[in-house]
């Protein structure tokens, strides 16, 4: 009789578990995500800024803490470099939903990273944006995303040609 307690007391607490886990999963994971462009998709309806286009990004959120936001960065699939974007974010709270664009000038593969960034973490991406316009528009990669960051999903995608 105690040999089939114990599996059955195992058997429950297994069960508890698997649920503790899945609540756990479902609030805290996934806070972010971009619903286009899909993964190696062609990006599209492109708008002609300077010497290449931005191209519109869109996406979803659970929850944006106080204070955070949601920001666009890309990484170049060649150099590795990040840099953050933030073309007229929006965002609709009741539908959980925001908009973006990114910068490209194709053709090439870009991985888009959305995020959900804290204050201190929108105020270097700030920085790094002003400093880009003082230099007649020429932004220096970040070398990494800021370790503060928790909540980011990321998308690989392409950059059509001029001609698509």
């Amino acid at each position: 009789m105690t040999i089939l307690t114990g599996v059955i007391s195992s058997i429950v607490a297994a069960i508890i578990i698997g649920i503790a886990v899945e609540i756990y999963r479902r609030h805290f994971g996934k806070q972010i995500a971009i619903t286009h462009p899909r993964p190696d998709e062609v990006m599209t309806d492109p708008e002609p800024n300077g010497d290449g286009f931005l191209f519109p990004v869109r996406g979803t959120f659970k929850h944006l803490p106080k204070d955070h936001t949601v920001w666009l960065l890309i990484e170049d699939d060649q150099t590795a470099a990040v840099r953050p974007q933030n073309f007229d974010i929006t965002r609709n709270d009741i539908a959980k939903t925001w908009e973006g664009k990114i910068w490209g000038s194709g053709p090439g593969i870009v991985k888009i990273t959305a995020l959900i960034a804290p204050p201190t973490s929108q105020d270097f991406f700030r920085y790094y944006r002003q400093v880009g316009k003082l230099r007649n528009h020429v932004y220096e990669p970040l070398l990494r995303i800021p370790a503060e960051i928790r909540h980011r999903v990321s998308v690989q995608c392409r950059l059509p040609t001029r001609s698509q």
